[in-house]
């Protein structure tokens, strides 16, 4: 998997401290959500645009093989943009439930 995320050690974090982290995360999601969408959306329109171009007459093999694999790296690229985005959310989140559930929690 290229490009996964680092995360700092929740286990070592206060519950004070993982609350803010929740906070943060809820805020920035709330706050650049239309932008986010946005860039989304555009990636979308470009998507299926070259889809368009894959079922065009007159396009040859290298050429579709081309398009395929231009679908393929922006599909990965959204996919890997939406799982960035949910980890910024729910991770901090996820390790607030673990630390109040188990109060002994370590990453």
């Amino acid at each position: 998997m290229q490009g996964s995320m680092e995360y700092p050690d929740f286990g070592k974090w206060s519950p004070q401290e993982l609350r803010k982290a929740e906070l943060a995360a809820v805020d920035f999601l709330n706050d650049n959500i239309v932008d986010i969408a946005g860039t989304f959306e555009k990636r979308l329109v470009i998507l299926k645009r070259i889809v368009g171009l894959l079922k065009s007459e007159g396009v040859n093999f290298e050429q579709r093989m081309m398009y395929l694999t231009m679908i393929e790296e922006l599909s990965q690229g959204l996919g890997q943009s939406a799982r960035e985005f949910f980890d910024i959310g729910c991770v901090p989140s996820v390790a607030n439930m673990l630390k109040e559930n188990d109060p002994g929690f370590t990453q």
